[in-house]
């Protein structure tokens, strides 16, 4: 949308600046237009035209300049349509969400981040996905989920080695956190939509 608000204005500005250049009595004494904002004022065509024009009478007439101010809007106009077509807008759900995945998984966390904040936690907890570590691999679902919460929970840092810290995300359906918590830790709260806070039980 930036793109294509930033075409118009420039084409707009163009067409402007060219229609003063043309709209004058003597347009064509310094055609092309000298405009700062096309960078450059040479062309084959317009060239051709003043070389062939007499001084002092260029082939500026009311109609010439517009029929060309006429045809440099239409195709500017042209120009501006294109871009919209081909800047398709965001993804919505059903609800009017934009079906971003990194909102969602932000969303996701919204309420264990709240919840971390709450406690006064910082620092370095410990992270809990659906597999451990070290079964993880380049590309797979687990790295994935493991560095966008590690994204969304920014400044924390989530230590995948979740056994080394007192407070551990979980991340990884209801279901399987029975077999995935570690011995000595208990779920201290549960945030929905499988994310949870597990801590270490007192010695």
């Amino acid at each position: 949308m930036c793109i294509l608000e930033f075409s118009l204005k420039f084409q707009t500005k163009w067409v402007v600046a060219l229609g003063r250049q043309l709209s004058g009595p003597c347009a064509f004494h310094s055609w092309p237009p000298r405009l700062t904002l096309l960078g450059s004022s040479s062309s084959s065509f317009a060239s051709k035209m003043t070389d062939e024009a007499p001084s002092g009478h260029r082939p500026g007439s009311k109609a010439f300049r517009i029929v060309t101010l006429g045809f440099v809007v239409a195709v500017s106009s042209a120009n501006v349509v294109r871009m919209s077509v081909g800047t398709p807008p965001a993804l919505l759900d059903s609800f009017g969400v934009a079906n971003n995945y990194v909102m969602r998984r932000e969303q996701r966390f919204s309420a264990i981040r709240a919840g971390i904040a709450a406690r006064g936690l910082s620092g370095t907890l410990g992270y809990l996905g659906e597999q451990p570590k070290g079964q993880w691999q380049v590309g797979s679902n687990s790295v994935e989920n493991y560095y966008l919460a590690q994204f969304v929970l920014a400044p924390l840092i989530l230590d995948a080695d979740a056994v080394r810290r007192e407070w551990i995300v979980a991340d990884l359906p209801k279901g399987k956190l029975a077999a995935r918590a570690p011995s000595g830790w208990s779920v201290a709260e549960d945030f929905g939509d499988g994310t949870f806070l597990l801590r270490r039980k007192p010695p």
